[in-house]
């Protein structure tokens, strides 16, 4: 049966942290507990979590972006111990501070791509920008689609317009669940790029969760997952 996470941690030292876990545990039903390491993440820093499914690579993500709470131990984001706050002002702070790209990538169907990006803005109480808008999605490759409506996007496209949603707020964290699944080696590479890139420009830190090992080398820091047997 599946026991705790072995982990092995790769952690660059001398930065204030933007992230932090501390003696956290996550209980689902019927399975053993998930067990997370103690570790930090310094301010504009990227991280690659590594490991096979089932090890927690989500559960960590979820507790880092406040969308999960733990069972035991604190997680700590902006100097906030935000594993203690009420639902409501987690996703206060998670509007406003932390960029998701999720598996699914949940673009909003009735809303074309222009204005997915605006409602990201006006959910994290800010102006609509529209300059910022452009912006990004050229910078994604993606201004010319402005207009369009999710459903006629391409998968990879819809990816890039999620990746520009996860931006426009100008977050501090930005967090990306297996964004290579089912890639080819081109376009996995393009889109950790992509990813790196684009958070270097807006000053963000990066945590990718992954079972991907062809990203281990474009990151220079990776927190490693793995299974034991009990």
């Amino acid at each position: 049966m599946p026991g705790q996470s072995a982990i092995t941690l790769y952690q660059d030292d001398g930065m204030s942290s933007l992230l932090c876990f501390e003696g956290v545990s996550k209980h689902y039903p019927h399975q053993a507990p998930i067990l997370l390491p103690d570790w930090q993440l310094a301010h504009e820093a990227h991280c690659l979590v590594l490991g096979p499914s089932g090890c927690g690579k989500s559960t960590l993500l979820a507790l880092a972006g406040g969308l999960l709470t733990p069972d035991s131990g604190t997680v700590t984001l902006d100097g906030r111990i935000i594993s203690g706050l009420a639902e409501g002002r987690r996703d206060q702070l998670r509007a406003r501070l932390v960029g998701l790209v999720f598996q699914t990538l949940h673009l909003v169907s009735a809303l074309n791509v222009g204005n997915n990006l605006a409602l990201a803005q006006y959910t994290a109480g800010q102006s609509v920008d529209r300059k910022r808008i452009h912006g990004l999605l050229a910078a994604v490759g993606m201004a010319s689609m402005i207009n369009r409506m999710p459903e006629t996007l391409s998968q990879g496209q819809a990816q890039r317009v999620a990746i520009a949603r996860a931006l426009v707020t100008r977050p501090k964290l930005i967090l990306a669940d297996e964004p290579t699944a089912a890639l080819d080696d081109a376009s996995a590479e393009q889109t950790a790029a992509l990813l790196l890139d684009q958070a270097r420009a807006c000053g963000a830190s990066l945590v990718v969760a992954s079972h991907d090992r062809r990203l281990r080398e474009a990151f220079p820091t990776v927190l490693e997952l793995g299974l034991e047997t009990a």
